[in-house]
């Protein structure tokens, strides 16, 4: 097509060093830089002299094999191949050439050569045979063969899904139809027919054909096209590389006299870069509305026409026509101005120039291996794999603690929390790939919790974990009931009822769950005592073995005659039955009925036992006594008898009568409650 040039200055720029395949690139006017050291390093020694497109491979370590612009073939010396003239492509075509290897074979090698607007002979391929002359390769006899009459200036490729097929990709003239050819080992697939524009003419715009040529490019990944064209605008495709069917096409510019040439995307596909002249613009293809994102980040009348081609370092590279130098924009994922557009940073060298195109290539060669990884918790499966868009014909794997297992995923349990360093050697076709990445695995979270807990009231309670390894603030917390979720996610729970309640603690993506079920304690024991105060019968309920302290419970009495009193000891008057509940103020509960046989306390102060028929015995008949037990003023015992009614009358266990005097007595009713007091024997006639 029609070049423009306008010559710029020339600054050295520093690279970052990537995959090696496409690290060698020669173009324009004898120039050529070399990525391998990271850095775009300037080259003399190539033989190239085109306007527009070109194309260069390498082997996976960067070292060349040939280069072509469309027309010659140059092997690795800078000597013109074994058969490598005459090829049908065109120094004037946008992107006239491509190279990509052949599926299956480390030696086979194919070039794919589309012609100009000015004279479109279509899409041809010619296959190289790199095994030929010592390494330095042959254009075989399979050479020009013609696979589709006419074609834009534009050609693109990327790897099928299944890492080993190529499609080929490029655009009909005239017309909106977009052709997708599959290489495989065996040959080259009929084409995929894709209808998404934009609608190239072969009539004249404004006077001039020249102004429908324009790039074509696939991401890395694969998955959307971008076609340009000056005349017909900029189109965005969704693009499927395992049927090869390019769909949902999106125009984001028109056409104009002075419109888009250059396309590129961004290594992790995020953002599309288009050029024309005086203007550098960029869309985020993340945004909702993708068309509306376009940016302008760098505006100049001196920017002038040119490809844009992705390298190995992840920036992306601009011609600046007839000056020595190429532009950079040296952040391309970052949106805006901070993208960093930089004129003229690459210097070329004296008298050589880019002019309009620099080499095109496979996108996905941009795309390295890489080591992805799932699950970092010691004990359990962590998960790897390789991620490459191609398919290592063999893998291996360490994985940094003397362990180790081959294929391209794997499965390791790490028996121990700790830093790794995971490292795969990957082969394929005779070259060797070792990547590393480091993993942190992490412990598992370690935490105590009851088992159990009984409670009167689960509403009274709290459930707390407490941490063994790790910090409560880098912990996040899940609680259930009834393996029902609950909103609660702290490391304590106050419990709504009685049932199982379980809590996951996770921490660094690592979890441990523990269950604790909360019960209902049984009702607790109470019993009543009988007493007698100044002459009043008294009922007091008591804890058995500690069950509740008096001081604090709640008491419930309820009785004959609709008596009722909520204190720990009451004052009856009549016998009856009596119940009583006690409530603690942890919610705790228990209760007795208790039957009152007499509500007398006038219990015999003494007895005079002279057989004159009054007082002569102790007269408990009343009482329901289980067992009486009278001592002396020593404390000795003299007197026991089971389920007592009147058989005292002073006398011994042995019969003997005791002396006058007072007698401490203890009396146990059937009821169980004690009763005690003094009563005086006293034989003397009265």
């Amino acid at each position: 097509m029609k070049k423009i040039y306008v010559l710029m200055l020339a600054i050295l720029t520093q690279a970052v060093f990537a995959q090696k395949e496409t690290n060698i690139w020669y173009f324009g006017l004898f120039a050529g830089v070399d990525f391998n050291s990271g850095e775009p390093v300037a080259l003399y020694d190539g033989q190239i002299d085109t306007s527009e497109g070109s194309s260069c491979i390498a082997d996976a370590q960067g070292n060349l094999l040939f280069y072509t612009d469309g027309v010659t073939v140059y092997n690795r010396q800078h000597q013109v191949m074994e058969n490598g003239t005459g090829l049908m492509g065109n120094t004037s075509s946008t992107q006239g050439v491509l190279i990509t290897g052949g599926p299956g074979s480390a030696t086979k090698y194919y070039i794919f050569t589309v012609g100009a607007v000015e004279n479109p002979v279509g899409l041809n391929y010619s296959e190289v045979n790199m095994a030929a002359n010592g390494g330095l390769g042959a254009v075989t006899a399979n050479k020009n063969i013609n696979l589709l009459d006419s074609t834009t200036e534009g050609i693109t490729a990327t790897l099928h899904e299944n890492g080993e097929d190529i499609w080929i990709v490029v655009h009909g003239y005239p017309g909106d139809v977009v052709y997708s050819f599959l290489l495989t080992e065996n040959g080259i697939n009929e084409p995929v027919v894709s209808n998404v524009g934009p609608f190239f003419q072969n009539t004249l715009h404004w006077n001039d054909p020249y102004f429908e040529p324009g790039a074509m490019k696939l991401s890395a990944d694969g998955s959307r096209l971008a076609v340009a064209s000056q005349a017909g605008g900029v189109f965005l495709c969704d693009y499927d590389k395992v049927t090869g069917e390019a769909t949902n096409a999106l125009q984001l510019e028109n056409g104009a006299m002075e419109g888009p040439y250059g396309v590129e995307f961004s290594l992790s596909g995020n953002v599309l870069y288009t050029a024309r002249t005086g203007k550098l613009r960029q869309y985020n293809l993340l945004a909702a509305d993708i068309a509306t994102s376009g940016t302008v980040v760098y505006e100049d009348p001196y920017f002038t026409l040119g490809a844009l081609q992705l390298a190995s370092n992840g920036k992306i590279y601009k011609p600046d026509g007839l000056s020595e130098s190429l532009s950079v924009i040296h952040n391309p994922e970052v949106l805006g101005t901070g993208c960093n557009f930089e004129w003229g940073s690459v210097y070329l060298g004296s008298q050589r120039f880019a002019e309009l195109g620099l080499p095109t290539a496979i996108a996905s060669y941009f795309v390295g291996p890489d080591i992805e990884a799932q699950h970092f918790c010691a004990g359990s499966e962590t998960a790897f794999s390789v991620v490459w868009n191609r398919s290592p014909q063999e893998a291996n794997w360490d994985f940094g603690d003397g362990t180790s297992s081959a294929g391209n995923t794997a499965v390791h349990t790490y028996t121990a929390a700790g830093t790794y360093t995971v490292k795969v050697t990957l082969k394929r076709n005779g070259f060797t790939w070792e990547i590393e990445k480091q993993v942190i695995i992490n412990a598992i979270p370690q935490f105590s919790l009851p088992e159990v807990l009984a409670t009167c009231d689960p509403q009274n309670e709290v459930i707390q974990l407490t941490p063994e390894n790790f910090d409560i603030s880098a912990a996040s917390f899940q609680w259930f009931f009834n393996d029902a979720p609950l909103e609660a996610i702290t490391p304590t729970l106050q419990p709504s009822g009685f049932g199982v309640y379980k809590v996951t603690v996770a921490v660094n993506g690592c979890e441990n769950t523990r269950t604790i079920h909360i019960i209902e304690k049984p009702a607790f024991g109470v019993t009543v005592a009988e007493s007698c105060n100044n002459g009043s019968f008294t009922l007091e309920a008591l804890p058995l073995e500690g069950s509740f302290d008096p001081a604090t419970a709640a008491f419930s009495w309820e009785g004959p005659d609709s008596f009722a009193a909520n204190a720990g000891k009451v004052f009856i008057a009549k016998p009856g039955e009596y119940s009583v509940a006690v409530e603690t103020q942890e919610g705790c509960r228990g209760s007795m009925v208790y039957n009152v046989v007499s509500a007398n306390c006038n219990i015999q102060r003494g007895i005079s036992p002279n057989l004159d028929g009054r007082n002569d015995y102790f007269d408990l008949a009343g009482f329901d006594i289980e067992e009486l037990s009278v001592f002396n003023r020593y404390g000795l015992k003299v007197y026991n008898r089971k389920h007592y009614t009147t058989e005292w009358s002073g006398q011994s266990d042995n019969g003997e009568a005791l002396p006058d005097g007072t007698y401490y007595y203890v009396i146990k009713t059937v009821a169980g409650q004690p009763k005690t007091g003094w009563v005086y024997i006293n034989r003397e006639e009265h």
